[in-house]
């Protein structure tokens, strides 16, 4: 797995996110979805290798989606995944995905300084950053991701240790989104919040 200095790495709390939309896609067989590039569009198109689905992968990097195009070639799955340059689902039109997935950031700006050195003298700010509150990105994500979603499509988000109640709030506040769920990571922590589109 090819990686550089733009292109965020992903960590093992993808995995959980991956696993997860592995049992949704049973739903929309053909249908398509959108998701993050970089290690988590790798790893959906693994999971999901034996599945009619098209994969959209998004990033705002042009750096970093040219890294996520090396890497597909590298695994033998571009001709799976098409590949678009914006912010969140901005290249998408209304009404055309059954999955939104996403792993954006969501490390508060004040912690970004505490990271391991690991993370922080290697990974892209760009990926790590998630505001003031760690919820910038994530907002974004369910004011608007109705607008993308077919009818009962579903989002899936990951997000950090200790956002449940905040980002189940937004969801519910919303008005658009029902069957609000949240996943566990194998270290019992809330790691991926997950809900359907309104008929």
């Amino acid at each position: 797995f090819f990686a550089c200095r733009n292109a965020h790495l992903g960590e093992k709390e993808s995995e959980e996110i991956c696993s997860k939309v592995s049992a949704a896609v049973t739903k929309w067989m053909k249908q398509k979805k959108a998701v993050s590039s970089g290690e988590i569009f790798r790893l959906l198109a693994h999971e999901l290798k034996k599945e009619a689905v098209e994969i959209v992968a998004i990033d705002n990097s042009k750096k970093a989606l040219a890294t996520a195009q090396v890497n597909s070639i590298e695994h033998q799955l571009r001709h799976r995944v098409k590949f678009a340059l914006g912010d969140l689902y901005i290249p998408l039109p209304p009404l055309s995905q059954s999955l939104i997935v996403s792993n954006p950031p969501y490390i508060k700006r004040e912690q970004l300084q505490f990271l391991p050195p690991q993370i922080k003298n290697f990974e892209p700010l760009s990926a790590l950053d998630g505001g003031i509150d760690g919820l910038y990105h994530i907002r974004k994500l369910i004011e608007a991701a109705w607008v993308y979603l077919v009818s009962e499509g579903e989002l899936l988000i990951e997000m950090g240790h200790n956002q449940l109640d905040e980002v189940m709030k937004m969801i519910l506040d919303n008005g658009h989104y029902s069957n609000v769920k949240f996943y566990r990571d194998l270290a019992g922590i809330p790691r991926v919040i997950h809900c359907s589109k309104i008929k």
